[in-house]
């Protein structure tokens, strides 16, 4: 089975977490620039991380911390879960795509193959958009500040 939700559009962007949720917030109608999320959010903080091929230099607070003081300064619910079971994830991932919800996951930077990354510069704070999957395939469709992906 295969299902793309062909209202979402891929949108280009600045930075992963602003930019993804920029994105989810187009779908919905409401516009608001990564600019605007990056300040109601309080998104600056400073984090150095010495990966294997280069540093990382990162600029925003920690993961779900960003989405939960957005939600909050505007009065909305947004759902941050985390876990490790894949089958279960990614099943949840596949109904909440079925019923046109894009999704905002957090990756492993490395097993983006195009990203082109050494294997060891692992960095599971990469924020992209989930709209759609392939069953027979074992892929999903990915949007990352603009480029969509299979």
């Amino acid at each position: 089975m295969q299902k793309v939700i062909r209202d979402f559009i891929p949108q280009g962007g600045k930075h992963c977490i602003t930019n993804s949720m920029k994105q989810i917030f187009s779908y919905y109608g409401y516009l608001l620039s990564e600019e605007m999320m990056f300040g109601l959010a309080s998104g600056l903080s400073f984090l150095y991380l010495n990966q294997s091929s280069s540093p990382m230099v990162n600029g925003r607070i920690k993961v779900f911390e960003f989405e939960k003081k957005l939600a909050a300064r505007l009065n909305i619910s947004i759902q941050c879960k985390s876990g490790f079971d894949y089958e279960k994830i990614s099943q949840i991932s596949k109904d909440m795509i079925d019923q046109n919800k894009p999704i905002l996951i957090y990756v492993d930077m490395p097993y983006l193959s195009y990203l082109g990354l050494n294997k060891n510069s692992h960095f599971g704070g990469h924020a992209v958009v989930l709209f759609g999957y392939d069953n027979e395939l074992e892929r999903f469709w990915i949007s990352d500040r603009g480029l969509s992906h299979q």
